[in-house]
């Protein structure tokens, strides 16, 4: 199945084609990213979660995917692709994006009838995914 993506435009104005998320090897970081989405999507619903939005933009920033768990919670996921594991959580996400991203945390909250979750999901060359969850606290707020 595959996911419904933002369109990127070329500097011409023209849109850009995209074969992703079918190119698990391919060289462009944008395909390579919307592979590690579809991944993540898979393994969320194999687990019964239902994807409600994939790169949702809010006031603040894009959440990569929005899920409703099967205990009827709103899950936030961001995903992020990694050669290794090596140092994951330091250079992995800039301190102004944990600032997009938490406000985005608080958007979902503020306007949620259900409780609200954010989860990273981290999926490496070999296409492991590591799930982190509420993320968010191991970044000190600014």
């Amino acid at each position: 199945m595959a996911l419904k993506h933002t369109k990127k435009h070329l500097k011409n104005g023209a849109p850009a084609q995209s074969t992703a998320p079918h190119l698990p090897g391919s060289k462009s970081s944008y395909n390579r990213g919307l592979f590690s989405e579809h991944l993540v999507h898979k393994y969320f619903k194999q687990q019964k979660y239902k994807l409600i939005k994939h790169r949702y933009k809010c006031p603040f920033t894009e959440i990569d995917l929005i899920f409703l768990s099967p205990k009827g919670r709103l899950l936030l996921v961001e995903v992020k692709t990694l050669n290794s594991m090596k140092n994951w959580p330091f250079f992995l996400i800039s301190p102004n994006q944990i600032k997009r991203l938490r406000r985005g945390y608080v958007y979902f909250q503020s306007r949620s009838k259900v409780p609200v979750d954010f989860y990273l999901a981290l999926v490496l060359r070999s296409d492991e995914i590591k799930i982190v969850e509420d993320f968010l606290t191991f970044y000190k707020e600014s």
